[in-house]
């Protein structure tokens, strides 16, 4: 099991991560976020994003 971390992306590509918001799964929960960025700036390396582009909810696991 994992622990999962969201993110949003705003429409102009400003990232925030949703830190009171955490989700415990298998790696099989990423498969809805296809889209990955390498992250700097952030605890966690790299997010998955549900849409390659513009406003969209993301899924990273949570660095410990």
């Amino acid at each position: 099991m994992y622990k999962f971390v969201f993110y949003l992306r705003t429409e102009e590509g400003h990232i925030k991560r949703l830190e009171n918001m955490a989700v415990i799964g298998t790696i099989d929960f990423l498969s809805s976020y296809q889209y990955p960025q390498p992250l700097s700036g952030f605890p966690e390396p790299a997010v998955f994003w549900a849409k390659e582009e513009g406003l969209s909810m993301g899924i990273a696991v949570l660095d410990l």
